[in-house]
């Protein structure tokens, strides 16, 4: 009896371990996919929204989670029923969905941050989960009848150039996480992604005037 009240205990652990893992990815994913929106629920736009829900995604990732955690349909609907269009997936796949700030912008420096950001820390986009995503990129899930496609080839550009593996990419994540949540908000923090992610992802054969050329 003490084996399975401890086997029970465990189960119920794991299990709250995982709903708060969700709950956490929720959030992270509704500030990748609706960078420029702020906080959910708001529907005006502000100066700081876009860094808000940059910070949003930097503060989930500074608890070093699994970075191709799949989020549970059951779970997409719990913070933002929108998000439905992104279960079953990970957290890239969010940051290219193109809701308020889109990643064909130029002025979107923030969403493109945290899309950077998300490769930095070793996401995967190899297989079938890179088809998907290299599918969706420039997907509005809220547009009138939801899933309208909008152009994706600047986010696909981006992921042809990130030549490091998952590994490379997640080893040296601890270190770039440092030097990121070091830098002030904002600008400052931008940049410090941009040039590690050409530095690290890129593995320094690109530089940033070849990267701000995928736009045109």
């Amino acid at each position: 009896p003490d084996d399975d009240d401890d086997d029970e205990a465990d189960y119920e652990e794991e299990e709250e371990e995982a709903t708060d893992l969700s709950r956490r990815c929720v959030e992270a994913c509704y500030h990748a996919a609706f960078c420029g929106r702020g906080p959910p629920g708001s529907t005006h736009w502000s100066p700081d929204a876009s860094d808000l829900n940059f910070q949003g995604v930097l503060d989930y990732l500074s608890s070093s989670p699994p970075i191709d955690y799949i989020l549970p349909p059951e779970h997409s609907q719990g913070v933002h029923s929108m998000l439905s269009g992104v279960h079953y997936s990970p957290l890239l796949k969010a940051a290219v969905a193109a809701e308020w700030d889109n990643l064909e912008s130029r002025k979107d420096v923030a969403k493109r941050a945290i899309f950077e950001m998300v490769l930095l820390a070793g996401a995967a986009f190899d297989g079938p989960v890179g088809d998907t995503i290299r599918t969706f990129a420039g997907t509005a899930m809220t547009e009138a009848g939801g899933g309208v496609q909008y152009m994706g080839e600047y986010a696909c550009s981006v992921l042809d150039k990130c030549t490091a593996l998952p590994a490379a990419r997640r080893a040296r994540w601890p270190e770039v996480l440092g030097e990121i949540s070091a830098a002030a908000a904002g600008a400052e923090q931008y940049a410090v992604v941009r040039r590690r992610f050409l530095e690290i992802c890129c593995e320094g054969k690109v530089d940033e005037a070849t990267l701000e050329g995928l736009h045109s």
